[in-house]
């Protein structure tokens, strides 16, 4: 699901929030021992302490959708290095034991993730109900990306900004790393045509 990019956040009892770390916005698919990371374009990532994690915690099968960040040691943000540990930040679940949870309401599946979170290293982001106002103003002093505002009971909607999540960007994300693109590309020859 997209989020829709505004310049100020809708208030009021229809919304709750999210903090968004400054990650890298993933998909992750867990289909019995086999998991797989994707980014939001679709191309496939490597991050084996995630896989490792979500294969020994989550169930038969799942689909979870949030964010790898980068984690000092003690537990502090860090940009891409060495001495970073990387966690799923997970902030929604599609999928589960072969149920699609998509038409849902955003707090069921919120509440099924966390269940699946709990006492294991992926983390939950959690759902914040306040006025967005000082929340952007913390958001701001601790140099996050920026905050997300969910509309209450809202369905999944997967490759849709249907303007049921806005995003009020804080900061530029940091520059990804580009995959790199073959210089060639192979063809198939049907020598009878």
């Amino acid at each position: 699901m997209l989020c829709k990019a505004v310049a100020e956040l809708p208030g009021g009892n229809d919304w709750i929030y999210e903090v968004r770390w400054g990650g890298q916005r993933s998909i992750v698919v867990k289909d019995g021992s086999q998991v797989r990371v994707f980014a939001e374009n679709g191309n496939r990532l490597d991050y084996p302490e995630i896989e490792k994690t979500v294969r020994e915690v989550c169930p038969e099968s799942a689909v979870i959708d949030g964010e790898i960040i980068g984690l000092t040691r003690d537990g502090k943000r860090c940009e891409p290095h060495p001495d970073c540990h990387w966690k799923l930040c997970a902030f929604d679940l599609m999928h589960i034991n072969g149920r699609n949870l998509t038409g849902e309401p955003i707090e069921r599946r919120k509440g099924r993730l966390c269940a699946v979170t709990i006492d294991s290293e992926l983390l939950f982001s959690p759902s914040l109900e306040c006025e967005p106002g000082p929340l952007v103003e913390e958001a701001r002093r601790l140099s996050l990306q920026g905050v997300t505002a969910k509309r209450k009971g809202s369905p999944y909607e997967p490759g849709e900004c249907s303007g049921a999540w806005a995003n009020l960007p804080l900061r530029k994300p940091p520059p990804r790393k580009r995959a790199k693109r073959p210089a060639f590309s192979l063809a198939s020859v049907n020598p009878e045509l």
